[in-house]
């Protein structure tokens, strides 16, 4: 919000309050379509001129989920044009500099809305909304992409990666081959013994059979 128009009754207040809870994440849902739908348009044209151009690139660049140096390049793009063309309008709408359009529409898109620049005229307010319902999603995916750049970075730095050198992982990982390669024996070891042990008492039930025969023998001629 950014302060220019503002609810000055209680009901007032309380309505703003229901529509937001209401209206916000429908706002952003279909904003976040919108900025699917730019990139997946963008990224189908820009494969088919790279292919037709003779240019092969591999086709896990052109997945639209996150993580693809092409996706991120399409948002950057995407940005970097939707901020300057924001600039050159509201500097012909509104009499800004070139600088102040920019800063608007940054700070348009970043909804943060300090107050300090607002459109006063109807067209600049109705082409306002419009732009940030398509482009608040580019920045917001923008945003996204570098706090999970900052998260790779900073994560490993927290939890003290950055001070181990190559020999202390290479110690570790002949520790979990050398562990593996010991559970291995360890279940070879536990089946032969089980192999001996079938083998004992195979052994000694022939062995035993002839005995368990006489004295079943003896047994019947004493009872007759």
């Amino acid at each position: 919000g950014y302060g220019s128009f503002a609810p000055v009754t209680t009901m007032g207040q309380g309505l703003l309050v229901v529509l937001g809870l209401m209206g916000i994440p429908l706002f952003n849902y279909f904003s976040v379509r919108m900025n699917e739908f730019l990139t997946k348009v963008l990224t189908v044209a820009c494969a088919a001129g790279m292919h037709k151009i003779g240019i092969n690139v591999n086709k896990n660049a052109f997945r639209l989920e996150g993580g693809s140096w092409f996706n991120v390049s399409i948002h950057t793009f995407v940005l970097a044009i939707a901020l300057l063309w924001g600039a050159l309008v509201f500097q012909d709408i509104e009499g800004w500099t070139l600088g102040e359009g920019l800063y608007f529409s940054f700070v348009s898109l970043t909804t943060i809305g300090f107050g300090d620049f607002v459109p006063t005229k109807t067209s600049s307010q109705i082409l306002t909304g419009a732009y940030i319902f398509v482009f608040m999603g580019t920045m917001m995916t923008i945003l996204d992409e570098l706090r999970l750049f900052y998260r790779s970075i900073f994560v490993p730095l927290a939890q003290g990666d950055w001070c181990r050198d190559d020999e202390e992982e290479e110690e570790e990982e002949e520790k979990e081959e050398e562990e593996e390669e010991g559970g291995g024996e360890g279940v070879g070891l536990e089946l032969e013994g089980k192999i001996s042990c079938e083998s004992t008492d195979r052994k000694a039930n022939i062995e035993m059979q002839p005995i368990l025969e006489r004295k079943t023998a003896d047994f019947e001629r004493f009872t007759c």
